[in-house]
């Protein structure tokens, strides 16, 4: 009886079970973020693909993210009375729980041409 048993405790050696599933904390990590900045370097607002920004009302800010086929993403930010800006190709190495060290972004926008002074308050 003991050898049955025996022989029963190396069938189910952990040696030759597969190995348990990976469990992922259950935070969510936006794969890229970004803050937008005017011409003098103040902030005008920041984003992060996955997530809805936070804005004020009248806020023009407006921030995209676009993944495409290859795995890459493309960023723009725009804002009335600026010009766009646009990255592309922005790399995003993924684990198996996600991305691993989310870059982080910051995009300066340059006034249009015929701007006023005062764009924003």
């Amino acid at each position: 009886m003991l050898a049955s048993l025996w022989t029963l405790a190396l069938a189910a050696s952990p040696h030759t079970a597969s190995p348990p599933p990976s469990v992922c904390p259950s935070i969510l990590i936006s794969p890229v973020s970004v803050t937008v900045k005017n011409e003098r370097g103040l902030v005008l607002g920041t984003a992060a693909a996955g997530f809805d920004p936070y804005r004020f009302p009248g806020d023009t800010l407006k921030v995209t993210f676009q993944k495409g086929e290859d795995g890459r993403y493309t960023v723009t930010a725009s804002k009335r009375w600026y010009r766009p800006t646009t990255v592309r190709g922005v790399r995003v190495q993924e684990g198996s729980c996600g991305p691993v060290n989310p870059p982080h972004l910051t995009l300066t926008l340059r006034p249009r041409p015929g701007a006023p002074l005062i764009r924003d308050f």
